[in-house]
């Protein structure tokens, strides 16, 4: 039987060009869709990029300063000149030796005592016996040691939730000998191999800089950390307000080494320190701002300088200025890439007072001068202010003690102490202190009794020792000296300062029409003076003085 085979029939090029065809329009369509998404769509993708990488920061502006009526600087804007570190630039480097510092850091945490191996200790322990262990701590203290022990065994636990009972190898450390002896023991050799976090590579460039330049180190291994994490694509300042000769060492020593250069803040300096500083005030670091009043996120601030009180707070906002604005992108570590675009602070207005620094001056000498009798080794309590009688003008006003606000800025322990200082040097005397007029009131109460009646200018009393009321003996200022004034008028009384024609004068025409202009001349209300109290809630509740009460307004005197 004859096997029959059947022949393919081949295929029509119809049919090709029909499949090539639809090969060719999806091809067409898939680079349309392509083109759409990378061109058309371009702005859209570069608008989530920008959004997800671009970070906002606030720049500080230059603050104004403030002068008084003849141009003397009492509150002078300065450089504050910082060693400031670039954590961006120290990613790459492997060490051994910031690794060691790493440990040892994190260890001295947990033990509470200061290792006994300096950081060249650790350089030369890594460059000549590597292999070896280094003795980080060589004679811990009995309380240390049960420190020690507690806080390795907390390191060392297993995680939370661990299937096993295994306990956690820390590199660097013996897991079953924390101790030998009295001592802690570093291996070394284990750390040589491993990477290095930025955290400690900062923390060696820190140790470096501090070697070479000889200043201690100013910052903790935790204050790094939490600038990486927190602060990442700034500076990390280091070192503040540092003064020519370190610069100068810094330059000559540090100055090529990657990661490190100088930075400007722009600071407060107050020439006349404690003589103006209730009346100038001071300023601190300035809250952290996270949002504009637009709307607009911040996500960085630099933290300019801020008016806490006295005229520095009073008139802060026309002295900051306007702050600037940096945009910087950056990297998926979150560490800056590179800057986009700056836009420059523009400097706060100057102030000129009604002051003169000369007066000024007097009158803190004044007030340091001791009287007869008094502790010489105790500050002066008081007050001086002193008027323009022409226009009013404040022309002086000090309180005894003082402060020095050029060092209350710069040391958190000065103004830890000055809050516990028994003299109260922060309060201000002259604004807020409350004394006995004595015979600066005299013109006050002859004003309001002219007004009430005015004939009583010529009207005549006797001035005479001794004097009482109500069973009570009243002294004027001349019978100290066996004195009388004898027979005299109100010009005359204004003229000695007598006190027992004040006294004839208040009983004769009663103390409404002296209160009244009490009253207009702002005794017993605020006057608008600093620090700004216009929106507290506790304003109502303070007093500014006492004035006797009417039996319908009783007031405690």
């Amino acid at each position: 039987m004859a096997m029959m085979v059947r022949r393919q029939r081949a295929s029509s090029p119809l049919v090709i060009w029909v499949v090539f065809g639809l090969m060719c329009a999806a091809m067409g369509l898939l680079l349309f869709e392509l083109w759409t998404l990378q061109v058309q769509n371009k702005s859209g993708f570069e608008e989530v990029f920008r959004s997800q990488s671009v970070r906002r920061v606030r720049l500080p502006a230059v603050r104004g300063k403030i002068y008084d009526t003849h141009g003397e600087c009492l509150a002078d804007s300065v450089p504050n000149y910082c060693i400031a570190i670039y954590t961006e630039e120290l990613r790459a480097p492997r060490s051994g030796v910031a690794n060691t510092l790493e440990l040892m850091h994190e260890i001295w945490v947990r033990v509470g005592q200061r290792p006994d191996i300096t950081y060249r200790d650790i350089q030369h322990h890594l460059s000549v016996s590597p292999q070896e262990p280094l003795v980080a701590w060589k004679a811990l203290d009995d309380q240390s040691i049960t420190r020690w022990r507690r806080a390795f065994e907390e390191w060392t636990a297993p995680p939370k939730g661990s299937l096993t009972n295994r306990r956690r190898k820390i590199p660097g450390l013996d897991l079953g000998r924390p101790l030998e002896g009295k001592s802690i023991v570093i291996q070394t050799s284990e750390l040589r191999r491993r990477s290095t976090t930025t955290a400690a590579n900062t923390l060696e460039l820190v140790y470096e800089i501090s070697e070479r330049i000889g200043i201690p180190r100013a910052v903790r291994f935790q204050d790094i950390k939490n600038h990486i994490f927190a602060r990442r694509p700034l500076p990390l300042l280091a070192w503040q307000n540092i003064d020519d000769a370190t610069m100068a060492k810094w330059a000559d020593a540090c100055s090529h080494l990657a990661g490190t250069d100088i930075y400007y803040r722009p600071a407060r300096s107050y020439p006349q320190g404690e003589a103006s500083a209730h009346l100038i005030g001071y300023t601190l670091e300035a809250d952290a701002i996270r949002e504009e009043e637009g709307g607009e996120r911040i996500h960085f601030d630099m933290r300019g300088i801020q008016g806490r009180s006295g005229l520095e707070g009073t008139y802060n906002d026309l002295l900051e200025g306007d702050p600037g604005y940096r945009l910087v992108q950056i990297d998926v570590a979150g560490f800056l890439h590179h800057d986009l675009q700056t836009q420059p602070p523009q400097p706060g207005g100057d102030l000129q007072l009604t002051i003169d620094a000369n007066i000024q001056r007097f009158a803190n000498e004044a007030l340091a001068e001791k009287q007869d009798g008094e502790d010489p080794n105790a500050p002066v309590r008081g007050a001086v202010v002193v008027l323009d009688p022409n226009n009013g003008d404040v022309l002086a006003m000090a309180s005894s003690p003082s402060f020095d606000p050029n060092i209350y800025m710069q040391s958190k322990s000065y103004r830890q102490a000055l809050l516990k200082d028994q003299t109260a040097r922060t309060f201000n005397r002259a604004v807020f202190g409350q004394y006995p007029p004595g015979s600066t009131f005299k013109p006050v109460a002859a004003l309001g009794v002219l007004r009430d009646r005015s004939d009583y200018a010529d009207t005549v009393h006797n001035c005479r020792n001794p004097y009482e009321v109500a069973n009570r003996r009243m002294k004027c200022w001349i019978h100290s000296r066996y004195g009388e004034h004898g027979k005299i008028n109100l010009r005359e009384a204004l003229m000695h300062s007598c006190n027992v024609y004040m006294f004839e004068m208040a009983q004769a025409v009663g103390y409404e029409p002296i209160r009244a202009m009490a009253t207009e001349f702002g005794l017993g209300q605020y006057a608008g003076l600093f620090p700004n109290l216009d929106e507290l809630p506790a304003q109502k509740d303070l007093k500014y003085g006492n004035l006797p009460a009417t039996a319908l307004n009783t007031i405690d005197l």
